[in-house]
Protein backbone atom coordinates (compact mmCIF):
# COMPACT_ATOMS: atom_id res chain seq x y z
CA UNK A 1 0.00 0.00 0.00
CA UNK A 2 1.41 3.35 -1.05
CA UNK A 3 1.49 5.84 1.79
CA UNK A 4 0.10 9.20 0.73
CA UNK A 5 1.94 12.41 1.54
CA UNK A 6 0.45 14.54 4.34
CA UNK A 7 -1.55 17.52 3.16
CA UNK A 8 -2.54 20.93 4.51
CA UNK A 9 -5.16 23.55 3.80
CA UNK A 10 -4.24 27.09 2.81
CA UNK A 11 -6.09 30.23 1.79
CA UNK A 12 -5.27 31.26 -1.77
CA UNK A 13 -5.79 34.74 -3.24
CA UNK A 14 -6.16 35.17 -6.99
CA UNK A 15 -5.08 38.74 -7.93
CA UNK A 16 -6.91 38.53 -11.26
CA UNK A 17 -10.35 37.65 -9.85
CA UNK A 18 -9.76 39.19 -6.38
CA UNK A 19 -11.14 35.97 -4.89
CA UNK A 20 -10.07 34.01 -1.80
CA UNK A 21 -10.44 30.22 -1.94
CA UNK A 22 -9.57 27.42 0.48
CA UNK A 23 -7.16 25.01 -1.21
CA UNK A 24 -5.29 21.83 -0.28
CA UNK A 25 -1.67 20.98 -1.03
CA UNK A 26 1.02 18.52 0.00
CA UNK A 27 3.02 19.75 2.99
CA UNK A 28 6.43 20.79 1.64
CA UNK A 29 9.71 19.40 2.97
CA UNK A 30 12.46 21.68 4.24
CA UNK A 31 15.62 21.41 2.13
CA UNK A 32 19.04 23.02 2.37
CA UNK A 33 18.72 26.29 4.29
CA UNK A 34 14.91 26.11 4.44
CA UNK A 35 12.81 25.92 7.61
CA UNK A 36 9.26 24.54 7.66
CA UNK A 37 7.07 26.35 10.19
CA UNK A 38 3.67 25.23 11.39
CA UNK A 39 1.78 28.52 11.62
CA UNK A 40 -0.13 29.15 14.84
CA UNK A 41 -1.19 32.76 14.31
CA UNK A 42 -1.04 35.05 11.28
CA UNK A 43 -1.65 38.77 11.41
CA UNK A 44 -3.79 40.66 8.92
CA UNK A 45 -2.22 44.05 8.36
CA UNK A 46 -3.16 47.04 6.25
CA UNK A 47 -0.95 45.84 3.40
CA UNK A 48 -2.97 42.62 3.13
CA UNK A 49 -6.21 44.60 2.94
CA UNK A 50 -4.74 46.90 0.28
CA UNK A 51 -3.64 43.88 -1.77
CA UNK A 52 -7.17 42.50 -1.53
CA UNK A 53 -8.74 45.67 -2.91
CA UNK A 54 -6.05 46.12 -5.56
CA UNK A 55 -4.47 49.34 -4.26
CA UNK A 56 -1.10 47.83 -3.34
CA UNK A 57 1.21 46.14 -5.88
CA UNK A 58 1.80 42.44 -5.31
CA UNK A 59 2.32 39.24 -7.27
CA UNK A 60 -0.01 39.38 -10.28
CA UNK A 61 0.80 36.36 -12.45
CA UNK A 62 -0.54 33.59 -10.19
CA UNK A 63 -2.49 32.97 -6.95
CA UNK A 64 -0.61 33.26 -3.65
CA UNK A 65 -1.20 33.23 0.11
CA UNK A 66 -1.55 36.41 2.15
CA UNK A 67 -0.34 36.81 5.72
CA UNK A 68 3.31 37.83 5.87
CA UNK A 69 3.53 38.36 9.65
CA UNK A 70 3.08 35.17 11.62
CA UNK A 71 4.24 33.00 14.50
CA UNK A 72 4.42 29.26 14.92
CA UNK A 73 6.61 26.26 15.65
CA UNK A 74 9.52 24.86 13.66
CA UNK A 75 8.27 21.62 12.10
CA UNK A 76 11.44 20.59 10.25
CA UNK A 77 14.75 22.07 9.13
CA UNK A 78 16.98 21.57 6.11
CA UNK A 79 20.41 19.97 6.44
CA UNK A 80 22.21 23.31 6.11
CA UNK A 81 20.20 25.11 8.83
CA UNK A 82 21.97 26.19 12.02
CA UNK A 83 20.55 28.02 15.02
CA UNK A 84 17.03 26.57 14.78
CA UNK A 85 15.62 23.26 15.93
CA UNK A 86 12.38 21.31 15.62
CA UNK A 87 9.82 22.41 18.21
CA UNK A 88 11.27 25.91 18.58
CA UNK A 89 8.69 28.72 18.72
CA UNK A 90 9.40 31.51 16.25
CA UNK A 91 7.96 34.75 14.88
CA UNK A 92 8.46 35.64 11.23
CA UNK A 93 8.48 38.81 9.16
CA UNK A 94 9.76 37.49 5.81
CA UNK A 95 11.71 40.43 4.47
CA UNK A 96 15.19 40.21 2.98
CA UNK A 97 17.41 42.61 4.90
CA UNK A 98 20.50 44.30 3.49
CA UNK A 99 22.47 43.54 6.70
CA UNK A 100 23.69 47.14 6.81
CA UNK A 101 23.03 49.00 10.06
CA UNK A 102 24.12 52.54 9.24
CA UNK A 103 20.58 53.91 9.62
CA UNK A 104 19.16 51.79 12.42
CA UNK A 105 19.75 54.31 15.22
CA UNK A 106 18.95 57.42 13.23
CA UNK A 107 16.02 58.61 15.39
CA UNK A 108 17.59 57.73 18.72
CA UNK A 109 18.04 58.62 21.42
CA UNK A 110 14.44 59.33 22.36
CA UNK A 111 14.99 60.60 25.86
CA UNK A 112 12.68 60.69 28.86
CA UNK A 113 10.91 64.05 28.71
CA UNK A 114 10.79 64.21 24.92
CA UNK A 115 7.35 64.99 23.56
CA UNK A 116 6.33 62.28 21.12
CA UNK A 117 3.33 62.10 18.79
CA UNK A 118 2.14 58.70 17.56
CA UNK A 119 -0.14 59.00 14.53
CA UNK A 120 -2.63 56.15 14.39
CA UNK A 121 -3.78 53.75 17.11
CA UNK A 122 -3.90 50.55 15.12
CA UNK A 123 -1.77 47.60 16.18
CA UNK A 124 1.48 49.28 15.04
CA UNK A 125 0.69 52.54 16.83
CA UNK A 126 -0.18 50.68 20.03
CA UNK A 127 3.06 48.69 19.79
CA UNK A 128 5.00 51.94 19.45
CA UNK A 129 3.20 53.25 22.54
CA UNK A 130 4.26 50.17 24.51
CA UNK A 131 7.88 50.46 23.32
CA UNK A 132 8.07 54.12 24.38
CA UNK A 133 6.51 53.30 27.74
CA UNK A 134 9.01 50.48 28.35
CA UNK A 135 11.79 52.97 27.63
CA UNK A 136 10.60 55.35 30.32
CA UNK A 137 8.38 57.87 28.52
CA UNK A 138 5.25 58.54 30.54
CA UNK A 139 3.06 61.65 30.29
CA UNK A 140 4.81 63.20 27.28
CA UNK A 141 3.36 60.87 24.61
CA UNK A 142 0.23 61.71 22.62
CA UNK A 143 -1.56 59.26 20.33
CA UNK A 144 -3.50 60.90 17.48
CA UNK A 145 -6.52 58.86 16.41
CA UNK A 146 -9.86 59.88 14.88
CA UNK A 147 -11.79 56.64 15.49
CA UNK A 148 -13.47 56.46 18.94
CA UNK A 149 -13.13 52.67 19.02
CA UNK A 150 -9.36 52.93 18.66
CA UNK A 151 -9.16 55.74 21.18
CA UNK A 152 -10.66 53.31 23.69
CA UNK A 153 -7.87 50.84 22.93
CA UNK A 154 -5.35 53.49 23.99
CA UNK A 155 -7.13 53.81 27.34
CA UNK A 156 -7.19 50.03 27.83
CA UNK A 157 -3.38 49.92 27.76
CA UNK A 158 -3.30 51.99 30.98
CA UNK A 159 -0.14 53.79 29.85
CA UNK A 160 -1.36 57.23 30.92
CA UNK A 161 -0.92 58.48 27.36
CA UNK A 162 -3.19 61.14 25.92
CA UNK A 163 -5.44 60.31 22.98
CA UNK A 164 -6.56 63.14 20.71
CA UNK A 165 -7.44 64.09 17.15
CA UNK A 166 -4.82 65.71 14.93
CA UNK A 167 -6.88 68.85 14.44
CA UNK A 168 -6.92 69.45 18.20
CA UNK A 169 -3.13 69.56 18.50
CA UNK A 170 -2.39 72.88 16.77
CA UNK A 171 -0.86 74.40 19.92
CA UNK A 172 1.46 71.44 20.56
CA UNK A 173 5.11 71.12 19.55
CA UNK A 174 6.66 67.65 19.49
CA UNK A 175 10.26 66.46 19.38
CA UNK A 176 9.29 63.37 17.42
CA UNK A 177 6.24 62.33 15.38
CA UNK A 178 5.88 58.67 14.37
CA UNK A 179 3.42 57.97 11.58
CA UNK A 180 1.80 54.55 11.89
CA UNK A 181 -1.17 55.31 9.65
CA UNK A 182 0.34 55.31 6.17
CA UNK A 183 -1.69 58.43 5.44
CA UNK A 184 0.15 61.13 3.49
CA UNK A 185 -2.38 63.69 4.73
CA UNK A 186 -1.65 62.77 8.35
CA UNK A 187 2.11 62.99 7.77
CA UNK A 188 1.69 66.39 6.16
CA UNK A 189 -0.43 67.58 9.09
CA UNK A 190 2.28 66.43 11.51
CA UNK A 191 5.04 68.63 10.06
CA UNK A 192 3.74 71.93 11.58
CA UNK A 193 3.41 70.16 14.95
CA UNK A 194 7.16 69.53 15.18
CA UNK A 195 9.46 71.86 17.07
CA UNK A 196 12.54 73.30 15.35
CA UNK A 197 14.90 70.40 14.76
CA UNK A 198 12.10 67.88 15.28
CA UNK A 199 11.86 64.56 13.50
CA UNK A 200 9.11 62.85 11.51
CA UNK A 201 9.53 59.07 11.40
CA UNK A 202 7.53 57.58 8.52
CA UNK A 203 6.81 54.05 9.76
CA UNK A 204 3.45 53.46 8.07
CA UNK A 205 3.31 52.38 4.43
CA UNK A 206 1.57 54.89 2.16
CA UNK A 207 0.18 54.21 -1.30
CA UNK A 208 2.91 54.06 -3.98
CA UNK A 209 1.64 57.27 -5.62
CA UNK A 210 1.06 59.20 -2.36
CA UNK A 211 2.54 62.71 -2.13
CA UNK A 212 2.87 65.27 0.64
CA UNK A 213 3.95 68.88 0.99
CA UNK A 214 6.86 69.30 3.40
CA UNK A 215 7.48 73.06 3.30
CA UNK A 216 8.68 74.84 5.25
CA UNK A 217 11.20 72.34 6.59
CA UNK A 218 14.67 73.67 5.82
CA UNK A 219 14.44 76.81 7.94
CA UNK A 220 13.07 74.72 10.82
CA UNK A 221 15.67 71.96 10.30
CA UNK A 222 13.03 69.23 10.28
CA UNK A 223 14.38 65.70 9.89
CA UNK A 224 12.55 62.98 7.93
CA UNK A 225 13.29 59.32 8.54
CA UNK A 226 11.84 56.41 6.55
Amino acid sequence: MIKSSPTMEYLSFDPKTKQLTLETCVIPKAKGEEILIKVAYSGICGTDLHILNGTFPAKSDAPFSLGHEFSGTVESVGKEVTGFKVGQRVAVDPNSGCNKSHGWDIISPVNIGHKVLIIGAGIIGLLWACVLHINGLRKTVTVAECLPSRQKQIEKLNLDYKGNRMENLTDEKFDLAIDCSGSAAAMEAAVPLLRRGGCLCVFGVAKPDATMAISPFKVREIQFDF
